[in-house]
């Protein structure tokens, strides 16, 4: 149970971590 919140959890943060960065780096320039 414990595992496999955990790795639902990490996949979650992963894709969360890319996406952020993603829009990071469209964004850069541009907004700030």
């Amino acid at each position: 149970m414990e595992v496999g919140i955990g790795i639902v959890l990490g996949i979650v943060g992963i894709a969360a971590g890319y996406g952020l960065g993603v829009s990071r780096g469209q964004n850069t320039g541009v907004a700030d």
